[in-house]
């Protein structure tokens, strides 16, 4: 039961993220980056149906380093955004 409950859990969160977080309406969306503003009722018709209690967005880079080795043939840059 534990392990559907978290399954349940995980299933929203992406069904939440997949609707709101919409790469041209990003730059707008405090109520996913601000907790404060998740909070608000005036956020609550147009932000997640639960307040956040942890930052869904944020604008800190997720940055990997990997030493090249002979062999490597090509590098991937990949951006999910602007």
């Amino acid at each position: 039961d534990t392990i559907r409950f978290l399954c349940q859990i995980l299933e929203t969160w992406a069904k939440i993220l997949l609707f709101y977080c919409q790469v041209s309406r990003t730059i707008g969306d405090v109520y996913l980056k601000e907790q404060e503003y998740s909070m608000d009722p005036v956020f609550r018709s147009i932000g997640p149906p639960i307040p956040l209690k942890q930052l869904a967005l944020s604008a800190e880079p997720s940055i990997q380093v990997r030493k090249l080795k002979p062999n490597d043939m090509f590098l991937i840059f990949a951006s999910d955004g602007p």
